[in-house]
């Protein structure tokens, strides 16, 4: 998508699903501000409405774990 591109997206792929939602598409983006500028030019032109979720790697997930003085591992 063109839109993606202008933005510094990265689609890394998409699903179609059953459920409360119609597809599921991960993206790789610079930062928060990013996703938003896309979700919201995209809501804009009609296409529908995004939900963001943040996912987290497992190295990046220690990280969070430790900050709240969980297990590291």
């Amino acid at each position: 998508m063109e839109k993606c591109s202008e933005l510094g997206l990265k689609v890394e792929f998409n699903a179609f699903t059953q459920g409360q939602y119609d597809f599921v598409t991960v993206i790789d983006a610079l930062d928060p501000e990013t996703v938003s500028a896309f979700s919201l030019w995209f809501n804009e032109k009609g296409f529908g409405r995004i939900q963001t979720m943040r996912a987290f790697d497992a190295e990046e997930f220690k990280t969070v774990l430790a900050r709240a003085g969980g297990p590291s591992a």
